[in-house]
């Protein structure tokens, strides 16, 4: 692999972000999905594990983008604010899971258009100023089209909030098993078949018993992932909802930021 240095504008880099890299993961997914009844029990597991693997890796995406939204500026290109970004599980650090999920409980408190602000999105004011006449009138005016605007971001950024707090921690700030499942995965791809179970994969969490030699018996397992498809399609399902989601609310900072 070569580096080359590429030249793209901050502009054009955030519309292929949108049109490619919120659709990437789930789209691995689908494609995985096609070949799964064509496989065995292992090719089936192999795919979900790929899907819960993609899936939780999707949440991760929307922590970046909601910190790269809030600090974007007029001396800073959504690109590099993207790309200061790292996730930290560490309690008390500017880009932990916990300090994230803290912080969008304090903003829903705020004023709406304070929110608005904070995330470098246009006021319900100002968004008249960026969609077409054609979609206030068909929203029912101009005052009907602000509701709408603070009823669809709403929902968005209580999703994404959602998202971030499923993604992470528990409310005593303890990292999830999912997490802890999908940094594995990542790190060091482990699990254990059940061979009695076809639906089942255990991914070891830690160790839970020695024998009276201190020898290891017994490990504490997380049974996460099965080969029902059903339940995997769901999970690529919820993948394309929040993808849908951060494409409306990339495109709204897109305009607003962007003005061609």
């Amino acid at each position: 692999m070569e580096i080359q240095k590429i030249k793209i504008s901050d502009k054009d880099f955030l519309d292929q972000y949108i049109n490619f890299n919120l659709s990437h993961r789930y789209i691995i997914c689908e494609a995985c999905l096609k070949s799964f009844d064509k496989g065995n029990w292992a090719v089936k597991k192999s795919i979900g594990i790929e899907i819960i693997f993609q899936y939780i890796g999707m949440f991760e995406d929307t922590a970046m983008i909601y910190c790269a939204l809030k600090n974007k500026s007029k001396k800073k290109s959504f690109f590099k604010a993207l790309n200061d970004v790292f996730i930290k599980e560490e309690a008390n650090y500017e880009y932990s899971s916990k300090e994230i999920y803290k912080e969008l409980e304090e903003l829903e408190k705020i004023d709406f258009d304070d929110f608005l602000k904070k995330l470098n999105l246009p006021c319900k004011k100002e968004i008249l100023n960026i969609v077409n006449l054609t979609s206030i009138v068909k929203a029912g005016g101009s005052e009907q089209a602000k509701k709408q605007y603070q009823s669809e971001l709403t929902g968005i950024l209580k999703n994404i909030k959602a998202v971030i707090g499923n993604r992470f921690k528990t409310r005593d700030g303890k990292t999830l098993n999912l997490v802890k499942v999908y940094n594995k995965i990542k790190h060091g791809s482990f699990f254990v078949n059940d061979k009695t179970n076809e639906e089942s994969i255990y991914f070891p969490i830690k160790v839970k018993n020695l024998d009276p030699e201190g020898k290891e018996v017994l490990m504490e397992a997380y049974n996460l992932i099965c080969n029902k498809k059903e339940a995997l399609e769901r999970y690529v399902n919820q993948m394309k909802i929040l993808s849908d989601n951060l494409e409306t609310l990339l495109k709204v900072f897109y305009q607003h930021n962007y003005k061609s």
